[in-house]
């Protein structure tokens, strides 16, 4: 009986520690599931984290790109811009060269008769430009080149005169008034002293080229309003410090101060002398000393009020 008492607190021990292993062992389990649940929380909040930081740099970067993208098409379509303005400024530029150009042409055609050579339609444009000039010292030509009846002549057919009038084309004649001289160029401008405001007037041409058809326009020899017709034999020749139109067109006493015109209706000098010992030798001022003193002398009517 005390031995079975014995064995029977043995088992008794052994059971209760094996209980309270077990009990332990459940207590480490329950530990360790705990302790690896909040790892893979925490595993996840670092995850998440991590997500958060990937997203953020895609989008920063993302925002980067698309400033970059607008920059560059902000670039583009400045470019654009400026071509086009460009661009669009070169068309003017054409058009108006174009414009010009038929300007040109179509003044060339009006000029031109279907003969060819046959000036009558310039003559008949330019004879009511052309003047004679009458002083009290001599007689010689002149030609209307500002609609305010501003007319240029040579200096030296009104030099010493103290009184002039110019004959015009149709009958009219009118008191003039000399306002200006450039005697070095053989030139003068003189101002027809009239109530109207407009005279017919023609234009002046600086260019001038050797062999193109020309008419010289004056009075030679008092016969008031005579054509002649020729060619520019040398479109500059250079004579005691002046610049010439060397011609073939006669020029005669009476000639002087008339204007040689060419095809387009247009002055390109101012007659005045030939070589007495050679025939169809004459000269001209040239145009660009007529453009000169014509631009001074606007200058200087404009600024004391005058036109």
């Amino acid at each position: 009986m005390k031995e079975v008492h014995t064995k029977y607190k043995i088992f008794l021990r052994v059971a209760i520690t094996a209980f309270i292993v077990l009990i332990i062992l459940q207590q480490v389990q329950l530990y360790m599931q705990e302790r690896e649940i909040n790892h893979l929380m925490q595993s996840q909040i670092g995850l998440r984290d991590y997500i958060d930081l990937q997203n953020s740099i895609i989008i920063r970067e993302n925002i980067k790109e698309a400033q970059t993208l607008e920059n560059y098409l902000n670039t583009l379509n400045e470019q654009i811009q400026k071509n086009f303005a460009i661009l669009t400024e070169k068309i003017s530029e054409v058009k108006k060269e174009n414009l010009v150009e038929l300007s040109k042409f179509e003044e060339q055609l009006k000029y031109t008769a279907p003969g060819g050579e046959d000036l009558s339609g310039i003559v008949k444009i330019v004879l009511p430009s052309v003047v004679s000039i009458r002083t009290d010292t001599g007689i010689g030509s002149g030609v209307i080149v500002h609609q305010k009846g501003l007319i240029v002549t040579n200096y030296h057919v009104v030099k010493n005169a103290n009184i002039g009038s110019a004959l015009l084309y149709n009958t009219k004649i009118y008191p003039v008034q000399v306002i200006k001289v450039r005697p070095e160029n053989d030139l003068a401008i003189l101002r027809i002293v009239s109530e109207e405001d407009k005279f017919p007037s023609l234009a002046i041409d600086t260019e001038v080229k050797t062999g193109e058809s020309v008419m010289a326009f004056g009075n030679p020899g008092g016969l008031d309003f005579t054509v002649t017709q020729g060619i520019v034999s040398a479109s500059e020749r250079k004579l005691n410090g002046r610049t010439y139109i060397q011609t073939d067109v006669p020029i005669n006493p009476g000639n002087s101060g008339g204007p040689l015109i060419n095809k387009l209706g247009k002055v390109i000098g101012i007659n005045t002398m030939k070589l007495k010992e050679f025939e169809g030798v004459g000269f001209t001022i040239h145009s660009k000393h007529v453009k000169e003193l014509l631009q001074d002398t606007i200058n200087q009517l404009k600024r004391d009020g005058i036109i």
